[in-house]
């Protein structure tokens, strides 16, 4: 069985700022190791299953923000950049190979920001995010009960 919690933790992790870059991705590279039926699979299911993972980012589209949790995203995304810059295989090799650099590079948001230090306001969802959804986690087996009780204790920090 192909551990997808343990494979997010590994790959989407910026260890120059020793936190995660985020909660979610798949790098299929990572996974050669596999039997070719395991991995077809994993895939099967994964397609299958993909319109209702994708489905709740579609319904949030239009829900309100302030200015504040826009910089938050803003800032979350530099590390997206950050990641993509030194530590993606693939932008790495694409560079090094004298690839094409903004077929390379269009992947990066457009709109980014860097803070110097910058920590959200405690109590805020943004510190909730932080202490909670970058932690390393067992998210595949994670039940709404255990995440509960993660964002009930992180609030009381």
């Amino acid at each position: 069985m192909i551990n997808i919690s343990q494979l997010v933790i590994h790959t989407f992790f910026l260890p120059h700022r020793n936190e995660n870059r985020g909660v979610g991705g798949i790098f299929f590279d990572n996974l050669n190791d596999k039997p070719k039926k395991e991995l077809w699979k994993f895939i099967d299911e994964l397609a299958h299953k993909f319109i209702d993972l994708y489905r709740p980012f579609l319904s949030g589209r239009d829900i309100p923000y302030t200015p504040e949790q826009r910089q938050f995203q803003l800032w979350r995304r530099s590390r997206y950049v950050e990641f993509n810059l030194l530590w993606d295989r693939g932008t790495k090799f694409g560079i090094q190979s004298n690839g094409r650099t903004e077929s390379i590079l269009i992947s990066m948001p457009k709109t980014v920001i860097w803070k110097y230090n910058y920590q959200p306001p405690e109590g805020t969802v943004e510190s909730l995010f932080l202490k909670v959804y970058l932690k390393p986690q067992d998210w595949v087996n994670l039940t709404e009960k255990d995440e509960a009780e993660l964002l009930s204790e992180c609030s009381k920090k």
